[in-house]
């Protein structure tokens, strides 16, 4: 969090006058300053980051490639640095710049790890942000997720970890691990699992292990409700004594209905398997795996499929999108964009909204 704002207060100290952009530069234009400027910026920043309570994201998409990310506003501020460079090539007369409807305020409960009852939690409501940010069935054993021959090859981004027995998450905070809430908790009997979290190097190696003082799982996961859980199946854990960000961290982005509909487009799914590809050991504890496949137009607002090989364990992990641009630096920059966090074997998950972007990045009830 540290790092997202000192990185707003860089945006704002750039030159915010509004600069000219060929025929399609309303269709840019977030913060509706009419003109392509570093407010633009910093309005894909804050939306990002979980401060708005409505959105537009038609208007952030500045590459046009159906996904809402870190990468579309670096993009802006590469064009403001250097102009010669076009920021977007064209744009369709007829985009669409309709304003979707605002983030649901959701119930979530809170279970301190120190209590000597797993069944024990309080609860609070994440509330919308208010119009002033606004500028002008369990699923712990699933079968193999695997589609024809098993793709998975190893993965060493450490952001990535082994929620020990229980699945995977990923580190989104320098106290934050999202993950799946299936992997910390029981819906039938109410339970919330103590994890012991892993951090595990390229070489197999645990190089860190602690527990998380809480965690953090929607109200609404905890019913009998299949669709209903399946929808607010995600969950938070809170690790305060340690700074996660030195192990790496993944930024949220959102992916757009167009792109969740193009079966040519590709999602990646990270994390610990329960069961190996053929040549690896399947009782060595730890291997971390990943595993590319394409989006299969099966989708709604809170969930989507994908044909990507998965497996038991997986749970949990980041399904992302990998992107990139030549900054004005002329150097590549890469970007791990997280859309989704993996739940069922089948393959599908959980959509990064509004929501999830409010409770992982602006959540006041964690401590």
């Amino acid at each position: 969090m540290k790092k997202l704002i000192s990185a707003i207060a860089e945006f704002a100290a750039v030159c915010v006058a509004a600069t000219s952009l060929v025929a399609n530069a309303a269709y840019i234009d977030p913060s509706g300053n009419d003109g392509v400027t570093a407010n633009d910026s910093l309005y894909i920043q804050k939306f990002l980051a979980g401060l708005f309570p409505s959105y537009n994201l038609n208007s952030m998409d500045v590459d046009m490639n159906g996904v809402v990310s870190q990468m579309d506003s670096d993009k802006i501020l590469s064009y403001l640095t250097n102009k010669d460079k076009p920021l977007l090539a064209d744009a369709p007369a007829n985009y669409d710049t309709t304003t979707l409807k605002n983030m649901e305020e959701r119930v979530y409960r809170k279970h301190s790890y120190s209590s000597s009852s797993s069944t024990s939690y309080t609860t609070y409501t994440v509330k919308r942000p208010p119009s002033s940010n606004m500028m002008s069935f369990d699923s712990d054993c699933m079968p193999m997720g695997i589609i024809g021959d098993n793709t998975m090859i190893r993965d060493y981004d450490t952001a990535v970890v082994s929620l020990r027995n229980y699945g995977t998450g990923f580190i989104v905070g320098e106290h934050i691990i999202a993950t799946a809430a299936h992997c910390v908790s029981n819906y039938n009997t109410g339970t919330f699992r103590d994890n012991i979290i892993d951090i595990i190097d390229e070489n197999n190696i645990i190089i860190d292990s602690f527990h998380a003082e809480s965690v953090h799982v929607p109200t609404n996961y905890f019913t009998t409700n299949s669709a209903t859980r399946m929808k607010h199946d995600y969950a938070l854990l809170y690790v305060p004594s340690i700074d996660l960000s030195e192990y790496g961290m993944f930024f949220f982005g959102v992916a757009k209905n167009d792109y969740l509909s193009n079966t040519s487009n590709q999602v990646i799914v990270a994390g610990f398997p329960s069961q190996y590809p053929n040549g690896y050991d399947n009782s060595v504890y730890g291997l971390r795996f990943k595993a590319i496949g394409n989006v299969q137009n099966n989708f709604t607002d809170f969930r989507f499929s994908y044909n990507t090989d998965t497996a038991g364990g997986d749970s949990g992990g980041p399904v992302y999108v990998e992107e990139g641009f030549v900054g004005s630096d002329n150097l590549w920059h890469e970007y791990k964009t997280v859309v989704g966090i993996h739940t069922h074997n089948g393959n599908s998950g959980v959509r990064v909204t509004p929501e999830l972007l409010t409770f992982y990045n602006r959540n006041q009830y964690l401590n």
